[in-house]
């Protein structure tokens, strides 16, 4: 009479000798491996688009144009100083649309950006980017 001897995969052996070991209850053993719903949630990350980089601009410029007028209430004089700084600041602020569109930033910061009523306000923010409106 010959022997067959079979070889098993590794896998299959693993599988087994893990199955032979003593059972255990529901309420003892190690705890589930993390998986979905466990741990912090993944970050959410926007794509800027060419047109978020353009409402970031304006919204810096209208930053930049409080801060210069401070407490005066004069829409002529307001309208002034906007057209004064998009004048002297155009081709930076177009490099900074053209650098801005693309990148990839965390929802967080952009709402930030975006709630930032202040100079101080947008720098708190930790922008990566630099300031389009002003010079810093």
């Amino acid at each position: 009479m010959s022997r067959v001897i079979v070889l098993l995969p590794p896998a299959l052996i693993a599988i087994a000798m893990a199955c032979a070991g003593e059972t255990k209850t529901a309420s003892g053993g190690p705890a589930p491996p993390p998986g979905a719903g466990y741990g912090p949630p993944a970050e959410d990350i926007r794509t800027l688009s060419r047109d978020d980089c353009l409402s970031l601009r304006d919204h810096q410029i209208e930053i930049a144009v409080a801060a210069a007028l401070g407490d005066v209430d004069d829409p002529g004089k307001r309208l002034e100083v906007e057209a004064k700084l998009r004048a002297e600041h155009k081709a930076k602020s177009e490099d900074w649309v053209k650098k801005c569109s693309g990148k990839s930033v965390p929802a967080k910061l952009l709402r930030c950006w975006k709630e930032a009523t202040t100079p101080a306000s947008l720098v708190a923010c930790e922008t990566p980017l630099t300031d389009a409106a002003v010079d810093g």
